[in-house]
């Protein structure tokens, strides 16, 4: 679902003179507007080129008050922000020129255990290092002016970035207080900037070109694109083991002994370095070998990343927290080949 987006209206001088001249600082406004809409923070802004815009980073979470809703919702979404534009201006006419500059879609994950959080965040630092011109990063670096804490592992291009973290050690981090829907949840997201969205809306560059509208990017079906596209591809099937007991399972499968043993090895290298080692090291010479290894291990329901021996309190065996979204994209392509309406 949508977290957070920001989008724009184009304003005239003659708006921005009226605020003026009824008391209201332009500049200021989101003084004025906060303590009514606090899912959302307001500016009005002069671009370069001397035309002023309103500017709403909105929590649609909070906006709707619902921790899950779907596609269906963007109609009342719409009717709230209609509502905020008729407060400023008394009338809304700005909707409908509105231009949307950012959106950030979640999937959030109830991890209980403290401990298998941070397993997780250990594990996924483990990932491939790029995909799709997106590079690891994790820590502390600061990304387009969002704030990444030391419980945060994301990947980024500069036009989408997608991101996981603990999202209760972030409010602890930031000394916010924990919503209900917050408490021990893991979440990922792919936040899409006005670079990327600016390109999808332009039909000379773009092959499947997007208007940049709040309706087209709320579909459920963008969502579960972007993640397909995006977060999937790096954050791979399978369910972890420590090694010892991903190399029973491979023991008791069909594999010939030769393939046993390369899988095993494979799983190896790979717990002493990240994904990409048996490739650096070049114990697998091409990725077509390297996605056979995965498939493989895939077929017996393995992630490549291993739990560590030595990390304290790890249990043998993880479940892994996206295999959820991996069965909601795959109903998804099972109701398009049939023709069928989305299950949700």
């Amino acid at each position: 679902m949508i977290h957070t987006m920001k989008v724009i209206f184009p304003l005239s001088h003659d708006e921005v003179y009226e605020l003026n001249a009824r008391g209201i600082n332009p500049l200021k406004i989101n003084d004025y507007l906060h303590s009514s809409y606090p899912s959302t923070t307001f500016s009005i802004y002069q671009a370069a080129n001397s035309r002023w815009f309103l500017s709403m980073v909105i929590d649609v979470v909070e906006l709707l008050g619902l921790s899950e809703f779907y596609d269906l919702m963007y109609g009342t979404v719409e009717s709230h922000i209609r509502g905020m534009l008729m407060s400023i201006f008394n009338h809304a006419r700005h909707y409908e020129y509105h231009r949307l500059k950012r959106i950030d879609y979640k999937h959030d994950v109830v991890v209980e255990s403290e401990v298998e959080r941070s397993l997780l965040l250990h594990l996924y630092r483990k990932m491939t290092k790029s995909f799709k011109y997106q590079k690891l990063k994790s820590g502390t670096q600061q990304e387009d002016s969002f704030k990444v804490y030391s419980t945060t592992v994301y990947h980024s291009s500069g036009s989408v970035l997608t991101k996981l973290y603990d999202k209760t050690a972030e409010r602890n981090d930031k000394g916010l207080p924990i919503k209900t829907y917050e408490q021990d949840v893991l979440r990922y997201e792919v936040s899409l900037t006005d670079k990327h969205i600016d390109y999808r809306a332009n039909a000379h560059v773009c092959t499947e070109p997007v208007e940049a509208s709040i309706k087209d990017y709320f579909k459920e079906d963008m969502k579960y694109r972007y993640f397909t596209d995006y977060l999937l591809p790096i954050y791979l099937k399978g369910d972890f083991y420590k090694i010892e007991k991903a190399e029973e399972l491979i023991n008791v499968s069909t594999f010939n002994p030769n393939m046993k043993s390369k899988l095993k090895h494979f799983l190896v290298q790979v717990s002493r370095g990240n994904l990409d080692t048996p490739l650096k090291k070049q114990e697998i010479k091409n990725m077509k070998t390297f996605n056979a290894r995965i498939e493989r291990l895939y077929s017996l329901n393995i992630n490549p990343l291993s739990i560590p021996k030595n990390y304290k309190d790890a249990p043998m065996y993880l479940r892994n927290p996206l295999q959820d979204l991996y069965d909601d994209v795959q109903s998804i392509r099972d109701c398009h080949k049939k023709g069928q309406k989305l299950p949700f």
